[in-house]
């Protein structure tokens, strides 16, 4: 999670794109500055046309050529390993790897993984899962309604906003489980 950002223009080339219109046209305000990247995308502010704070996540343009190219050196890498390890399993490993890692790529499966597990905890007022916004999320876009928050390894913010760390690790515990 700490990539260096793309340039907006590509951003905005994948969001016209995958939307058919300009980014004017599909947020009333959009942030330029990424709050987040990441090895396949990142993370962009906006406003819905209703004021609606929101999280776009953007895939960037050229990510399924990178992960081709990598997944094919992986399969190249087990299949030297092969040759000199007797291991039993490398290609049932290797597809399970390529499974994951497709299944990043469509951010259809984490917009549905979001709405299970928010359905999970509907009522809790200790937890909160962003809304998707359906009608501009795609495979390659994912946009949510904005949570505030924090990362649980920044001590000092979470300091600051007087948490204490046991019971906040028992609690991650709990909701992951």
């Amino acid at each position: 999670d700490a990539v260096p950002p793309r340039p907006y223009k590509d951003i905005e080339a994948r969001i016209k794109e995958e939307l058919g219109r300009e980014v004017s046209e599909a947020f009333a305000q959009f942030e330029t500055r990424p709050i987040a990247s990441a090895s396949i995308g990142q993370v962009h502010i906006a406003r819905l046309e209703s004021g609606q704070k929101v999280a776009v996540k953007v895939q960037y343009p050229d990510i399924e050529e990178v992960v081709r190219r990598d997944l094919l050196t992986l399969r190249r890498i087990f299949r030297i390993i092969g040759w000199f390890v007797p291991y039993q399993g490398l290609e049932e490993l290797y597809r399970e790897i390529r499974s994951i890692i497709l299944e990043e790529l469509d951010y259809r499966a984490e917009a549905e993984n979001a709405r299970t597990i928010g359905a999970n905890f509907e009522g809790r007022t200790d937890v909160a899962f962003p809304k998707v916004v359906d009608e501009l999320s795609t495979s390659r876009v994912l946009v949510t309604h904005f949570e505030a928050g924090c990362k649980i390894t920044d001590r000092k913010v979470v300091k600051q906003l007087g948490l204490d760390r046991g019971q906040l690790a028992r609690q991650v515990v709990e909701i992951y489980c």
